[in-house]
């Protein structure tokens, strides 16, 4: 987000389309992890579900 705010006006159309695109899931992935977090402790399981690959933290590179 910094590198955004930073160099907004200069940066390409696509390269910020990739880091707002990268943003957004980022978003999703955190949303996703912290309902998982309140569902465990609404539940009081202390198992771990396995994680389907669709819900697992994503490494980002820019």
């Amino acid at each position: 987000m910094d590198l955004i705010n930073k160099e907004f006006d200069t940066m390409g159309e696509d390269r910020l389309s990739i880091l707002l695109r990268n943003c957004i899931d980022m978003y999703g992935d955190l949303q996703s992890f912290n309902n998982n977090l309140k569902t465990k402790e609404m539940y009081q399981v202390n198992y771990r579900k396995k994680e389907r690959p669709s819900q697992q933290l994503k490494t980002y590179s820019y």
